[in-house]
């Protein structure tokens, strides 16, 4: 399982490329030639401009992404546009193409499927048909126990509000300026600046998360991975903002049983604009945070740490030193179910980074 890969750490400061990362982890033990199953959590740069090399060698199973709107889309892609350098906002623009619209790479990603916010909750199509309704084939939605193996379970959670008024106001603004039969990637070569005024004044900030896909990686009922079954319950959140529309974090406290979470990934690399005191509540946890040694944002903030600690749980910041790498192992007896119906018993041992 993979879950987002990129980074916008400077590779000068790196002790090993991003390309050699990657090259370590598919070589590392079990010469890894096969992804079962790969999250994208949005489409930022800094998130996903591994996957090419990634997939390089490396086949994938099945890819699985969040549920977009149009507006949404547009608005991702001006802002990598806005804030990465060209050539990683291109390739983020054929990522989406690929897995949202059919592009000439789709075939790497194995079978794509999108999470949807709620089976009531689906894209519109706005009335000018200038919108494409993304090419999907399978639909999982929020809260969706979707297991890989007989003793292990994914829950993926959208956060997305569809046609949030900023999005829209965004499309407004364009079609204004430039009219309803505008070309993005000809508006995004020749006025990037305009762009940028009409992003800023519709959304506010070009550092937004509109959405994520949250993922509750777990053991399947009955399964105790031992020596420590519950840090063997993990969140991963990539840049979830709980500030967003319509409550997300009290939407995905509906899907996911938080008290059982042992291991935690922070959001946006420890920013504070992110963090929610109500995240550290509970019982003992270990929290991941991910973040590069010579972030320009200063990630992750030093008043976030201090409040996990002071809750009584264990901080590990993870960055792009060897050092800071982080292995949890655990082992899974399969012998019997919760029925007490006679399994072939087998040990194996589940390795999580």
């Amino acid at each position: 399982m993979v879950y987002d890969c990129g980074t916008e750490t400077g590779e000068k400061n790196m002790e090993a490329s991003l390309d050699d990362q990657i090259d370590l982890f598919k070589k590392r033990k079990l010469q890894i030639s096969q992804i079962d199953i790969l999250f994208i959590s949005h489409f930022h740069a800094d998130h996903i401009n591994g996957l090419k090399r990634l997939l390089e060698n490396v086949r994938v199973k099945k890819t699985v992404i969040p549920m977009l709107d149009e507006p949404a889309i547009i608005a991702t892609r001006v802002h990598n546009h806005l804030r990465y350098s060209r050539g990683n906002a291109e390739a983020v623009d054929k990522v989406i193409e690929d897995l949202y619209y059919g592009g000439k790479g789709s075939e790497r990603y194995g079978e794509i499927i999108v999470v949807g916010p709620d089976k009531k909750d689906e894209p519109q199509i706005l009335e000018d048909g200038r919108v494409r309704a993304p090419m999907v084939k399978t639909r999982w939605y929020s809260g969706d126990r979707i297991p890989v193996n007989k003793y292990w379970e994914f829950i993926p959670f959208n956060s997305i509000k569809f046609n949030d008024p900023r999005t829209l106001d965004l499309i407004t603004r364009i079609d204004f300026h430039f009219g309803p039969n505008y070309n993005l990637d000809y508006l995004i070569k020749n006025y990037l600046s305009s762009l940028r005024d009409i992003y800023r004044k519709a959304m506010g900030s070009t550092n937004d998360n509109l959405y994520t896909l949250v993922v509750v990686s777990k053991p399947v009922d009955g399964v105790k991975p031992m020596p420590r079954p519950r840090l063997a319950h993990c969140i991963y959140m990539g840049d979830f903002d709980y500030r967003q529309s319509a409550d997300p974090w009290e939407r995905l406290k509906v899907v996911i049983n938080y008290d059982e979470i042992g291991m935690v990934q922070v959001p946006h690399h420890g920013a504070k604009g992110n963090w929610l005191s109500e995240m550290g509540d509970g019982k003992r946890r270990h929290y991941i945070v991910s973040s590069g040694t010579t972030n320009g944002y200063h990630h992750p903030n030093y008043w976030v740490l201090h409040e996990i600690m002071d809750k009584g749980h264990k901080v590990i910041v993870v960055s792009e030193k060897k050092a800071s790498r982080k292995a949890y192992v655990f082992e899974v007896d399969y012998g019997k179910d919760k029925q007490g119906i006679e399994r072939d018993t087998e040990t194996e041992n589940v390795t999580t980074e």
